[in-house]
């Protein structure tokens, strides 16, 4: 039962870290998504709406703390 056990802990430790990264690739797309629509000039009032879309798709329990912050740093920065 103890084999049983570490394997399992083992396949949970690889399942979190997979769903860590694949979280992080989450944020890394929309930041790009969001300074992409920057640089094509979107309405601040338009980044803005699409920032906020963006918020809505990730993951609740995900730390968006750096999103947040780049989408005040974008719509100061207009």
């Amino acid at each position: 039962m103890s084999d049983q056990l570490k394997q399992l802990e083992k396949a949970v430790k690889a399942l979190q870290d997979e769903l860590k990264e694949q979280k992080e690739a989450t944020l890394y797309a929309l930041s790009l998504i969001v300074l992409l629509a920057k640089e094509l000039g979107l309405p601040k009032s338009r980044l803005a709406e699409l920032s906020r879309e963006a918020m809505k798709h990730l993951p609740r329990d995900m730390e968006n703390l750096e999103f947040r912050k780049m989408m005040k740093d974008i719509a100061a920065s207009e």
